[in-house]
């Protein structure tokens, strides 16, 4: 008798807020910011008053002192030698250049922060003033945190900060992942994370993907003779389902001599784009949706939006799989708020972590990942180094609520923490490129405990590639 697959609910939160149905860009960026600092205000206020309670108190950042410590709370902002200045970009070159994708906006020398130019100043809504001290960039602190920060001003008119207090304040955590045993529980429901396929033109990733579809379909060997395949409940997919965008050159094209009109062709330029990866894109989505439901969330490299939140995909991209939307295949923009199983889930396809990790290159994603939820907001960068839209009335990437579990994709490794603040537990599960890795994370729903199942990239000498898990 075949095992039967059953299903577990899967909510979308907030689409309305982050679906962009009206996209207007003629208000100014400040907005999203004053926004920013009215929604975390009052919970600042509770924090700092609690760990301060023999310091003064300033309404104005404009108002701090020289002959006492007091506390402001503030909008940071900082710079640095290497960071981009979109503004210095239209002066000087009438365009706008983005930096190279991985380039970090500090160059620290033997830990010493002012070698990288590293600059903060703390502004809200009466005016801004400028930091002094490397206390700042010690504590993680990035562009756009709403922070409280603790101080004199100096001599030169700048604010020395000897101390900062964010939204949430972190009790305890853990780093000891799962061990996956029966008897604790006779009916587990796991949800497949995986992120970073990219698919191309090359077929590189096909042999792993083929795998993970016969997995989840039950006919490659099992993880072990007690679990079964069935117990994974959903596939999520988090972003950069395909590769990145390469221009193909077409030698059956005659090049075209300077100076002379381009002949103008009807459908698409082979020259400027391939349909291929996103046909295989649509064939795997089709047959993994014919097994198990899953939610898909855009990437940077997908065909969505290029500033957050991204929409999600198109129905028209998706030819086949586009049938089983509204009842096995999710999507959701990015980052997206999710309820499954009763566990309020913040995932995202990793843009906000990738950006925070130019700030601070040797953080690992976890530590950026658990600042995130200190200073309860998603995408602090926004808009400054991460296009964003120029939200005026609400900031949407404010955390109002501290999600039960936290995903992040394209990482460069796997890693998972739970973190303990005063209100909850957060379980934080950094999602590997599968590309690169061939990692695929399990997650028990009942109990949010984390594994990697390893997809091996060549055959065992049976002829059968099984996956194992670490």
């Amino acid at each position: 008798m075949s095992a039967v697959r059953t299903s577990v609910p899967c909510q979308e939160l907030n689409r309305l807020q982050l679906n962009l149905h009206q996209q207007t860009f003629s208000q100014q960026y400040s907005s999203i910011y004053f926004a920013r600092l009215t929604a975390l205000r009052p919970k600042l206020l509770h924090a700092a008053r609690k760990k301060w309670p023999n310091h003064p108190e300033l309404n104005r950042v404009l108002d701090v002192r020289n002959d006492q410590n007091c506390w402001v709370i503030g909008t940071a902002y900082m710079t640095s030698n290497l960071k981009p200045n979109v503004m210095d970009d239209v002066t000087q070159l009438h365009t706008i250049i983005t930096a190279s994708e991985d380039s970090p906006y500090v160059s620290l020398k033997d830990g010493d922060s002012d070698s990288s130019g590293i600059q903060y100043s703390l502004e809200d809504n009466y005016g801004r003033v400028d930091c002094a001290g490397s206390f700042m960039y010690d504590a993680g602190v990035v562009t756009g945190v709403v922070m409280a920060a603790l101080g004199h001003e100096d001599e030169a008119g700048r604010f020395v900060v000897i101390d900062v207090c964010f939204p949430e304040t972190m009790t305890q955590s853990d780093s000891i992942p799962m061990s996956i045993d029966p008897k604790e529980d006779d009916a587990p429901e796991f949800m497949a994370v995986a992120s970073g396929l990219g698919l191309s033109n090359d077929g590189i990733e096909g042999i792993g993907l083929h795998q993970v579809v016969d997995y989840l379909r039950g006919i490659l060997p099992s993880i072990s003779p007690s679990f079964d395949p069935t117990c994974v409940k959903r596939f999520m997919i988090l972003g950069n389902c395909l590769a990145p965008a390469i221009e193909i050159s077409d030698s059956s094209t005659p090049s075209v001599p300077v100076g002379k009109k381009k002949v103008k062709r009807y459908g698409y330029d082979t020259s400027s784009y391939n349909p291929n990866p996103t046909i295989q894109l649509d064939t795997l989505l089709h047959q993994l949706c014919s097994t198990v439901d899953v939610t898909l969330v855009p990437g940077p490299y997908d065909y969505s939006t290029n500033i957050l939140p991204q929409q999600p995909l198109h129905p028209a991209l998706l030819q086949n799989a586009k049938a089983w939307i509204g009842s096995s295949l999710q999507t959701t923009t990015n980052p997206t708020w999710l309820s499954i199983h009763d566990n309020l889930t913040l995932a995202s396809s990793g843009q906000n972590i990738d950006d925070l990790r130019k700030y601070h290159p040797y953080k690992s994603s976890l530590q950026l990942m658990e600042n995130t939820i200190l200073w309860n907001h998603i995408t602090p960068t926004s808009p400054d180094t991460l296009w964003c839209y120029p939200f005026t009335d609400k900031d949407t990437f404010v955390m109002d609520e501290l999600p039960d579990l936290y995903l992040c994709g394209n990482q460069p490794k796997f890693g998972t923490k739970l973190i303990q603040s005063q209100s909850k537990s957060v379980r934080l599960v950094s999602v590997p490129e599968f590309r690169k890795t061939g990692i695929i994370t399990l997650i028990n729903l009942k109990n949010l405990e984390v594994r990697a199942l390893v997809f091996p990239r060549k055959l065992d000498n049976s002829g059968v590639a099984t996956p194992n898990v670490e």
